[in-house]
């Protein structure tokens, strides 16, 4: 619709279908005279394959490393219960002074989730993802590592352009099973190398944290060493 107003478009009840992904929902534009445009959209998402999720990222947005970094670790799952919402001027997104809304919640079941090239990648996972505006949140209540637990898991992207991963989570499993884990990983020759000396034994309870950059270098062994890595150990 235009008038002397300005200018509307609506969409209601749009059902799409892509590759991996199905999107049913609304849209409003408004450019109103004289005055800045104005775009909502509200839509449910489901996927049967998050392994395509990367045929959907915005790599303007989001930069080329990042999408990159992405497309390799969400390796699979399904979700049906995914929801995107936008508010806002379009000329103002990613809303990095929270200008508008941009939001695509995912909760993604049975997922296979490799957090860095190199490390065993996560399966049978459980993970809620949201994107807010210019970052990424990641929560999965539990993982294994090998066979050791992992709970309250938390990855966060707080801002893109900072292009930093920050990765908590609580584990807990056989002492003589968290060294091994490490030693799958790019660990090996010093966190895996000094759990092995310490020859844990009984339960053994743990605090991880990563900090890994996501600078275009971050699928290499050399950029995972300099990660900032603080494990806090204690056996019964």
């Amino acid at each position: 619709m235009k008038n002397d107003k300005g200018f509307m478009l609506d969409g209601r009840d749009i059902d799409v279908q892509a590759t991996g992904v199905r999107a049913r929902g609304g849209f409003r534009y408004l450019q109103p005279q004289g005055d800045d445009p104005w775009l909502g959209i509200l839509a449910g998402i489901s996927t049967n394959d998050g392994g395509q999720a990367w045929r959907y990222f915005p790599e303007n947005l989001m930069g080329k490393a990042l999408v990159d970094y992405l497309s390799g670790a969400i390796k699979a799952g399904q979700a049906r219960d995914a929801t995107l919402v936008y508010g806002g001027n379009p000329h103002l997104f990613p809303y990095p002074h929270n200008e508008g809304q941009f939001q695509v919640y995912v909760p993604l079941k049975n997922a296979t989730f490799a957090f860095q090239p190199d490390w065993p990648a996560l399966t049978g996972l459980n993970i809620d993802l949201n994107f807010i505006n210019n970052g990424l949140w990641m929560r999965a209540d539990k993982a294994m590592l090998g066979n050791v637990a992992a709970s309250n898991l938390d990855a966060a992207i707080p801002d893109y352009t900072a292009e930093k991963l920050l990765i908590d989570a609580d584990i807990k499993g056989p002492g003589k099973e968290v060294g091994p884990y490490f030693n799958t990983t790019p660990l090996k020759e010093t966190l895996g190398a000094a759990l092995d000396s310490l020859q844990l034994d009984g339960d053994v309870s743990a605090r991880l944290h990563l900090n890994i950059p996501l600078d275009g270098e971050m699928t290499t062994r050399k950029a995972m060493c300099v990660c900032r890595i603080t494990v806090c150990l204690s056996s019964r």
